[in-house]
């Protein structure tokens, strides 16, 4: 994902960088959520669309992964 995102010119290596070193992949996920968002729309669609195409069986959880840190916006 992160690489993706890098191709699409949604992280600058910075920001790779800072999401890379966050030693949980909990502490990641937030990171990468918050640098997402406060992007934009476009960058939050890029990220969306990447993540529908994964198998239906991890949408469950990145669902929670974003219910709660929405619930923190």
């Amino acid at each position: 994902l992160l690489r993706y995102l890098r191709k699409m010119n949604v992280l600058n290596d910075e920001e790779k960088e800072t999401v890379e070193g966050w030693m949980t992949s909990e502490g990641k996920a937030q990171c990468l959520i918050d640098t997402v968002m406060k992007k934009g729309e476009r960058a939050s669609s890029v990220m969306v669309d990447y993540l529908t195409e994964k198998p239906p069986e991890l949408w469950p959880t990145l669902d929670n992964l974003v219910e709660k840190k929405l619930k923190f916006v």
